[in-house]
C-alpha cells in the first residue's frame, strides 16, 4: 500500500500538459519550453514570454524557443498527430494524411498551408514546391475598405448568395436571464471573451445561422473552402479532417490573440498594409466593439459563423 500511494503521489504531482495550445487557469502546462502568456496560449515571443507570462505554466522571460524531443539523428520528432488541426512546434504535434502545417500553426491543403514559399512547416506534415489549389486559406473574410453600392445588384456571372430564410428581428435579443440553447452552437464561447473585455454579448441569429448553414454544406459538397462572395455579412470558416463543432472552432479562432498584438500594437485591423491579416482575421471579427449578433453552423467538416457585419480596414478593436 505505501508503493502505491507514493506512486500516485508521484503521478498527481506531474503537471498537466496543454494538447490545444490553451494553459493557465484549467491547470495545463505549455510544452517544450514554451511561454503562456496572460491570456492563456503558448507560445514564443515576447507577446507570451514578457509581460504578464504565467511562470507556473510555462517558460517566462525573454523569447524563449520551443523544444522538441530528439530521436539520435538531427532530425526533431513530433509527439503525436494533432487532434484539433493546430500543429507545428507550439503544439508539438503534426498533420495527419498528406495535411500541410501552416507557417501559423493550422493544417491544410491549400497553397497557404503547403508552399514552402508561404512558410509550410516540413517536420510537421507534407510540403510542396508547387501550387495546391484544392481549397482556400483558413482565414477570416478579408477586411472591406469602403461598402459596396446598396443598391447595384451582383454580376450576372456570380452565383446569388444563398437564400435567407426569414431572419428575425435584429433589435430582439434573447432573454438575458435564460442561458443560449444548446443548438446555439458556439455562442456561449465567443461572449465569454467578448464580455471578458467588457464588450456587449451577441444575440442569436437564426437568420445568420441558416445562412452560415447553407454555406456550409455548399463546402462540404464541393469540396471547396473559400468565402462567399456578394454576401454583405462577417464571416469567419473554419475546416477540420476530424469531426468539426463550433466550440472547437471559436476556441481555435479567439487563440489568434496574440498573433493581432504582434502585428497591430495599436490594435487597429488590417494595419501595416493587412501584413498578418489571415493570422488574426478571425479574432478581431468576434471582438469588433459594436457587433451585435451571430449566427454559426457545422457539417461533418467544416464550421462557419456569420455576423451581421464585416470588419473594416481601420477600425480599432478593443479587448
Amino acid at each position: 500500500m505505501t508503493v502505491l500511494f507514493s506512486l500516485f503521489n508521484l503521478i498527481a504531482a506531474s503537471p498537466l500538459i496543454s494538447s490545444d495550445g490553451i494553459c493557465g487557469v484549467r491547470g495545463f502546462t505549455c510544452a517544450n519550453g514554451n511561454c503562456c502568456s496572460r491570456w492563456g496560449y503558448c507560445g514564443t515571443g515576447p507577446e507570451y514570454c514578457g509581460t504578464g507570462c504565467q511562470s507556473q505554466y510555462g517558460v517566462c522571460g525573454g523569447s524563449s524557443s520551443p523544444l522538441v524531443i530528439q530521436t539520435g539523428g538531427s532530425t526533431p520528432s513530433v509527439i503525436g498527430v494533432t487532434t484539433n488541426d493546430r500543429c507545428g512546434s507550439i503544439f508539438n504535434t503534426k498533420c495527419g494524411g498528406s495535411y500541410c502545417c501552416s507557417k501559423y500553426g493550422y493544417c491544410g491543403d491549400s497553397d497557404a498551408h503547403c508552399l514552402l514559399s508561404s512558410g509550410c512547416q516540413e517536420i510537421f506534415g507534407h510540403c510542396s514546391g508547387q501550387s495546391n489549389s484544392n481549397s482556400g486559406p483558413v482565414g477570416s473574410a478579408p477586411p472591406k475598405t469602403n461598402p459596396p453600392p446598396q443598391n447595384n445588384p451582383p454580376p450576372q456571372n456570380n452565383p446569388p448568395p444563398p437564400p435567407k430564410t426569414n431572419p428575425p428581428p435584429q433589435n430582439n435579443p434573447p432573454p438575458q436571464n435564460n442561458p443560449p440553447p444548446s443548438n446555439q452552437c458556439g455562442l456561449a464561447v465567443q461572449n465569454a471573451r467578448r464580455t471578458a473585455s467588457g464588450l456587449n454579448a451577441l444575440a442569436w441569429n437564426s437568420g445568420l445561422a441558416n445562412d452560415a448553414l447553407a454555406w456550409a454544406k455548399t463546402l462540404e459538397s464541393s469540396n471547396s473552402f473559400a468565402h462567399a462572395s456578394q454576401v454583405q455579412e462577417g464571416e469567419n470558416l473554419f475546416k477540420t479532417t476530424g469531426t468539426a463543432d463550433c466550440d472547437t472552432a471559436v476556441r481555435s479562432f479567439l487563440a489568434e490573440e496574440p498573433n493581432f498584438a504582434k502585428y497591430c500594437p495599436n490594435h487597429v485591423v488590417n494595419c501595416n498594409g493587412g501584413t498578418g491579416f489571415e493570422s488574426y482575421g478571425h479574432f478581431t471579427q468576434i471582438m469588433l466593439s459594436n457587433l451585435q449578433s451571430v449566427g454559426c453552423a457545422a457539417t461533418q467538416h467544416i464550421v462557419v459563423c456569420r455576423y451581421n457585419r464585416m470588419q473594416m480596414t481601420g477600425e480599432v478593436v478593443h479587448y
